[in-house]
């Protein structure tokens, strides 16, 4: 089965080294990558009805200009239900304080908090977790 990847991060340097990380890895079949949320989320929006084009997963950065992850994130749960599959949020953070994961327990469609850089096993407890691997 094909499964996709979004990496939302309004730095590029870590959108190529988390790009070229995945493909290394094979974990995913598809990788698309974002340094604008909304743009993200308006994708997301407009293809909501179409299973295929729309990711299992995303990891999105919080510290973000213009629309950060937070907003991101009270704007994805109004459209979750609507989408014609389960997409699954990972933050990725090099830092994350003890509020912010309080906040983020508040989110029903964030299932884990990632390191930056992302890591190999954080990339296989995904896929592991999608059923992609055994």
């Amino acid at each position: 089965m094909s499964r996709s990847i979004f990496i939302v991060d309004d730095y590029p340097i870590n959108l190529k080294i988390g790009e070229m990380f995945i493909k290394k890895h094979g974990f995913f079949d598809k990788i698309s990558t974002y340094l604008d949320a909304e743009e993200a989320l308006n994708y997301l929006t407009i293809h909501m009805n179409n299973e295929a084009l729309l990711p299992d997963v995303i990891l999105l950065d919080l510290d973000m200009p213009l629309m950060d992850g937070w907003q991101f994130l009270d704007r994805f749960e109004d459209i979750m239900h609507f989408l014609a599959k389960n997409v699954e949020i990972f933050i990725l953070s090099a830092t994350i304080d003890y509020y912010e994961r309080q906040r983020a327990k508040r989110y029903p469609s964030i299932k884990g908090i990632l390191p930056k850089p992302l890591e190999i096993d954080s990339l296989h407890d995904i896929a592991l977790r999608l059923g992609s691997v055994g």
